[in-house]
């Protein structure tokens, strides 16, 4: 199921929000899954002024950037960090009391944020400014981003990427998650994304960029990009049909595969090959509310085949049972031991 958001360049529907609806929408960002998935929806419904806002926080609390902003909002002269985290927010609606009450520290930061984001959206507004925005998605939910340049991107379950566009270069930070790039020729302007230390840099292709635990994967689907890891050697280049996997610490390898027959996580498909248990988990846990629990001697088992996301503690059992592990699904969490 695709979502797609509203268009970047009118972000006027979200003054319409009170002051109180943007600090819920920051509240539901922070909380923990499935209680973030029940709430966020039952407040939400179907007002897409709601979900805008609840999106946008979940993207802006991956900024490290605008989290530090927000919290020296709040800061007085000769104050202290350990001071400025027990700032305590003014009264949220009676709804949310329970939940601000062992939020502690980070409802702080939250009533800050709201600040903070109010500033970014007026910056972002100003002609001198470059466009800037944050996108992020829902467990077991992709969302389609279409970008004013005509780039379109396809957000993975559970990820987050900040755009930012200046005069002179397309900037993407893949936060977290997974995301596939179409991006619109210009070459005027680079399009670069950027996560984990890896730079991967494109004038017109289709390409595809993964976080997997510390690794980086890059998979090119059409045209030819540039993949920067390492200050003191050329980029690598990578041309349609070839991927790399690059680890922290090792010189990475380029394969290849067929980009016509690839089923890939936006056909709602996964294959692995030979990936370790923990990798092919985190894939998986984007698609479910549980928290997913490995045990440390299974953690580099391979796993090899062919899975459906959209069914993730079925494919799970599967793994359990190839493999001969046991399998505890409660109604939070799931452990493989």
């Amino acid at each position: 199921m695709n979502n797609k958001p509203t268009d970047p360049t009118s972000r006027a529907h979200w003054r319409t929000l009170s002051e109180a609806e943007l600090e819920t929408a920051a509240h539901l960002a922070l909380l923990d899954e499935p209680e973030r998935t029940r709430e966020s929806a039952a407040w939400i419904g179907d007002n897409a002024q709601r979900r805008e806002a609840f999106l946008a926080m979940g993207g802006t609390w991956s900024d490290e950037a605008m989290i530090a902003a927000a919290v020296e909002l709040y800061a007085e002269p000769n104050e202290t960090s350990a001071e400025i985290l027990s700032f305590k927010p003014r009264a949220k609606p009676a709804a949310l009391t329970r939940h601000w009450a062992w939020m502690g520290a980070a409802g702080a930061i939250a009533a800050s944020l709201m600040v903070a984001v109010a500033l970014f959206m007026m910056q972002v507004d100003t002609d001198n400014a470059p466009q800037s925005q944050n996108y992020a998605s829902l467990t077991g939910v992709t969302q389609d981003v279409a970008l004013d340049d005509g780039s379109h991107i396809l957000l993975n379950a559970q990820s987050g990427i900040h755009v930012s566009f200046s005069d002179d270069r397309r900037a993407i930070a893949l936060n977290t998650g997974q995301a596939y790039f179409d991006v619109a020729p210009d070459r005027e302007r680079p399009f670069v994304v950027s996560t984990q230390g890896v730079d991967v840099r494109a004038v017109g292709t289709e390409f595809d960029v993964e976080q997997r635990g510390q690794d980086v994967i890059v998979k090119v689907f059409e045209g030819v990009v540039a993949v920067s890891f390492d200050q003191s050697q050329d980029p690598m280049m990578l041309q349609a049909g070839q991927w790399t996997r690059i680890l922290p610490g090792l010189h990475p390898q380029v394969s290849v595969f067929n980009p016509a027959s690839l089923e890939d996580w936006r056909t709602g498909w996964i294959v692995f090959e030979d990936e370790p248990l923990e990798g092919a988990v985190e894939t998986l846990a984007r698609y479910t509310p549980q928290r997913i629990w490995v045990s440390a001697r299974h953690s580099d088992l391979p796993v090899t085949g062919r899975f459906r996301l959209d069914q993730p503690i079925e494919t799970l059992g599967l793994i359990s049972d190839l493999e001969d592990l046991e399998l505890d699904i409660t109604e939070t969490r799931i452990e493989i031991r």
